[in-house]
């Protein structure tokens, strides 16, 4: 388990208890047609991923109730229990699957499917304890039960989708693991995303389609002083790196383009670690973005010249 993403999703739990909390004591609204806890586990799943969408989807309800008395012990808790933690193991699952989906749809796909196993879990559960005790339920019927919820489904589809970009606009859960080294936010709740080596992606961008990266965010794993004349060039708005380095940080500032980053370090390392990347010595020592990124094109050829005669 990563410790910073098991402090995230801590977060996320504080906000669903505090929400649910305002909804049904200080608003004073039935917490079943809002349903002021799934916004933060649905998020918690696309966000971090299923193992921390399934914890918060646990540990929301269950401390709620010990900590506010809602939802009651019995019957709701056990049946939000289930309802919650099958919407973070969901979202979170499917959206590290469909990797090659367009990205809006690939979120709408997560969220939608997501939302409709967690009422089916939550019919279920409900019909459980139906047929197991005839005694306070009996009155209600799962239908009901589950078309209260039509307010709060309408809201989750309408904002947790901005809020998903919202949060990945200000970097605080960065490019997601093990998926596209770069990213482009096209709009706010559509992304561009681009695998590779390097500035490989971003140089593709860059070539290709160049007005797709004027006045934008860009996401990028490593952002050094190459990625970063790539950036000045395109005119992006502002980037963000989980690892950047100085020289990368105080060109972006000389050009006044916004960054963010997770850590910062002095240099951008070779493969082997034992050096500077050839890509950023290139361009360490050059102002110009222009002369940057003719030498950032030199040196890519000649280490491609190199590979090539090393396979032969």
């Amino acid at each position: 388990m990563n410790i910073k993403k098991l402090t995230q999703t801590a977060l996320f739990i504080a906000i669903g208890i505090i929400f649910s909390f305002l909804v049904s004591h200080a608003w004073g609204i039935q917490g079943t047609y809002l349903l002021p806890m799934h916004i933060p586990v649905l998020l918690c799943g696309l966000l971090l991923g299923w193992e921390y969408g399934l914890i918060c989807g646990i540990f929301t309800p269950a401390l709620s109730t010990l900590f506010t008395g809602m939802p009651p012990a019995y019957p709701m808790l056990p049946i939000m229990l289930c309802e919650l933690a099958t919407y973070g193991l969901i979202s979170g699952l499917l959206y590290s699957k469909l990797k090659k989906i367009f990205p809006i749809a690939r979120l709408y796909i997560s969220l939608i499917v997501a939302m409709i196993c967690g009422r089916v879990i939550y019919g279920l559960v409900y019909s459980i304890l139906l047929f197991a005790n005839n005694g306070p339920l009996k009155a209600a019927s799962v239908l009901v039960a589950v078309s209260t919820g039509i307010i709060g489904i309408i809201i989750q589809l309408i904002f947790i989708p901005i809020i998903f970009n919202l949060l990945q606009d200000y970097g605080k859960f960065g490019v997601r693991n093990n998926e596209a080294t770069c990213i482009i936010k096209v709009s706010p709740i559509n992304y561009i995303s681009q695998s590779g080596n390097g500035v490989k992606p971003l140089l593709y961008f860059y070539e290709n389609t160049p007005l797709l990266l004027k006045n934008k965010v860009v996401y990028d794993r490593v952002i050094g002083k190459a990625a970063a004349t790539i950036c000045v060039l395109a005119g992006v708005k502002k980037v963000f790196g989980k690892i950047m380095s100085k020289s990368a940080k105080e060109y972006l500032e000389k050009h006044n383009i916004k960054y963010s980053y997770d850590i910062l370090v002095d240099i951008i390392e070779n493969r082997t670690g034992d050096g500077m990347c050839p890509l950023e010595a290139s361009v360490l020592n050059i102002n110009d973005p222009q002369e940057g990124l003719k030498s950032l094109k030199e040196t890519i050829k000649k280490l491609m010249s190199k590979k090539g005669e090393n396979n032969e």
